[in-house]
């Protein structure tokens, strides 16, 4: 029987889009160096109705400058094809698909910013550089698909290179991958998404869906052999300047899919700080705006156990 969150290998590739304007196609991954010193995110987003894909990525590295490559007006790859060009001179994005639900490579070589240390703010400025990526995610754990939306994540290990102006970092580390397509609205309503490992190989994911008059949330904890879907998420979060969080609380209820041989469910407290940002500012056509700050998160649960992961925010303008 197949488990109720399988995903299809064949979803990895591109999707044929609908009519709506903001359908959207996004390529989605991130990294934290195993000593959890620094790391990264990498997004690459496709509007075919809008002919226009984003390139949005970070490096963060707490106590140090962050590199900071953000363009919104990449043409979209035609095609199936997931090689991208930025609209800046002489720059590319390449993802490969290598072995699907397995192996992802994404290599890319932009223009970038760096950005003061632990910057908290939405100041595009910053000291021109260049930022070159090559890098793979193995799939460690299980790939699970949403239930309600066509969208999937991956726990992964992640191996490779990052080169800041001339200086080349090693990457060898753990992060998370997901797949999404369809209508993404970015300033339609808020959420926040967290994926974690912990020192014992746990994996954590959540996204908690924040729509006014209708919460929802997904997510999962995963040990070697077993997939436990959430079936209770609280999150809350203290607001700091400009909207970024200063720490995070996260309590929620994991029961595994299965029959009558099922692990019960059990339930995890864990408190997160955030240690270095990434954020970026999300402009629409319309004038609305949406802030969205992502962080390189420390966290303890409550049994004492530690991780490290990443930690986002969508949080857009307040209606009028």
């Amino acid at each position: 029987m197949t488990a109720p969150y399988a995903v299809d290998p064949a979803d990895e590739a591109r999707h044929t889009p609908d009519a709506e304007e903001l359908w959207n196609e996004s390529y989605y991954c991130d990294f934290v160096q195993a000593d959890g010193s620094w790391a990264g995110w990498l997004r690459l987003g496709l509007y075919p109705n809008r002919q226009v894909a984003w390139w949005t990525t970070w490096i963060v590295r707490p106590g140090q400058p962050g590199v900071a490559s953000v363009d919104y007006q990449c043409p979209v790859p035609p095609g199936g094809s997931l090689v991208a060009t930025t609209s800046h001179e002489n720059t590319r994005v390449e993802i490969d698909l290598v072995r699907p639900l397995e192996e992802f490579r994404l290599a890319a070589e932009t223009a970038g910013l760096l950005v003061p240390p632990d910057a908290r703010t939405y100041d595009e400025t910053g000291t021109p550089t260049r930022l070159a990526i090559d890098l793979t995610w193995t799939t460690d754990g299980v790939p699970y698909h949403y239930g309600v939306t066509t969208r999937y994540e991956i726990p992964c290990t992640v191996r490779g290179t990052v080169t800041i102006g001339d200086e080349t970092l090693a990457v060898d580390g753990q992060g998370q991958r997901d797949h999404s397509w369809g209508v993404r609205d970015w300033w339609a309503f808020g959420w926040c998404w967290c994926s974690i490992r912990l020192e014992d190989g746990t994996r954590v994911h959540l996204a908690d869906i924040r729509v006014p008059g209708m919460p929802m949330f997904f997510g999962y904890v995963q040990t070697p052999g077993t997939v436990a879907p959430l079936s209770a998420l609280a999150v809350s979060e203290e607001l700091g300047q400009h909207g970024f969080p200063r720490q995070a609380r996260i309590d929620l209820t994991a029961g595994a899919l299965g029959g009558h041989d099922a692990p019960p469910a059990t339930a995890l407290g864990l408190d997160i700080t955030p240690r270095a940002f990434g954020p970026v500012l999300l402009r629409n056509d319309d004038g609305r705006t949406s802030r969205f700050p992502r962080a390189l998160l420390e966290c303890r649960a409550d049994d004492g156990r530690t991780g490290t992961g990443w930690i986002e925010w969508n949080q857009p303008d307040t209606p009028a």
